[in-house]
């Protein structure tokens, strides 16, 4: 793994299904294009993940219909199956589209603390999508802080609460 994934990665444990769907999604959306198992092993083990942990994502993406085997020679490909190629389709305006379907919020927490539940870009932070199941709610005035805020979106599970909002102290 190189230090740049490593960063991003945070040492957070990659998911390996999300992270092969991707590959599949970016590289070989077409029907005819198929992807190596050695070509895949090499991508995952970039961040992190073990030949045995990518064969086990293999395997259960067969299972659930997103991916098809084929045998060339000797070695084992892969590629989309219909039903993978279409919701690769339908989700690639959201991935890749100059628009989002739902705000996004910037969220700071206290790094020692659980994050909630998002992309984490750094330590002690991360984005949110707004309609994000859980336990996020949308206050006229923030419930932490007691600040006055136009906007606030906050998360409180048990002992972990969390403020995004750019008018509350906890932001700055």
């Amino acid at each position: 793994m190189t230090p740049s994934v490593a960063h991003i990665l945070g040492g957070d444990p990659p998911r390996v299904w999300s992270f092969i769907v991707t590959i599949f999604g970016d590289l070989a959306r077409e029907d005819d294009r198929y992807i190596s198992s050695r070509t895949l092993n090499r991508l995952t083990a970039e961040i992190g993940v073990k030949p045995e942990a990518t064969r086990v994502a293999l395997h259960r993406l067969r299972k659930e219909d997103w991916l098809e085997s084929a045998k060339f020679g000797r070695e084992s490909h892969y590629r989309l199956t219909n039903k993978g190629r279409k919701l690769s389709r339908e989700a690639a305006p959201r991935i890749y589209g100059d628009t989002f379907d739902r705000p996004l919020w910037m969220a700071l927490y206290d790094p020692g603390s659980a994050a909630p539940d998002g992309l984490r870009i750094l330590s002690g932070m991360c984005l949110v999508a707004q309609e994000q199941k859980g336990a996020w709610h949308r206050y006229p005035t923030c419930p932490i802080w007691n600040g006055s805020c136009c906007d606030c979106l906050s998360y409180m599970n048990g002992a972990a609460s969390f403020c995004v909002c750019l008018m509350c102290p906890i932001m700055f």
